[in-house]
């Protein structure tokens, strides 16, 4: 029951991340799991201005996901867009004290994902 202008899209019969992401893009649902990651939220049928989907992600991203998915629940992925979030933070030279609050998540894992970025932007010497 897709609406004809996503018909180029593959999508999930019910929003899944991945269908997610191919309608509304990495930064519209990393904005929508910080706002609300984990929650189970309703699609309207017809999404307004006042919308608190439209409020986060923005009445066009909000109006695609109502046209595909309308009248449906779902769990919003928890945790999409953190690592970069908590990335540019560190960027921005805030405290790590402060991130933690910011973002919602332990020291350790703000350590862990330091560690896993300079891992990654290590060279391979052998």
């Amino acid at each position: 029951m897709r609406h004809r202008r996503y018909d180029h899209l593959i999508l999930s019969d019910s929003p899944n991340t991945a269908s997610l992401l191919a309608l509304i893009g990495d930064e519209k649902l990393a904005q929508l799991s910080l706002d609300f990651g984990g929650a189970v939220i309703s699609i309207p049928l017809k999404v307004g201005e006042n919308s608190p989907i439209a409020y986060s992600i923005g009445l066009p991203a909000a109006q695609m996901l109502s046209d595909i998915w309308g009248g449906m629940q779902f769990t919003v992925p928890l945790g999409v867009g953190k690592t970069e979030r908590i990335l540019r933070l560190i960027s921005e030279g805030r405290p790590i004290n402060k991130i933690t609050r910011i973002v919602g998540v332990s020291r350790s894992t703000i350590y862990r994902i330091i560690a896993a970025e300079e891992e990654k932007n290590q060279l391979d010497l052998f």
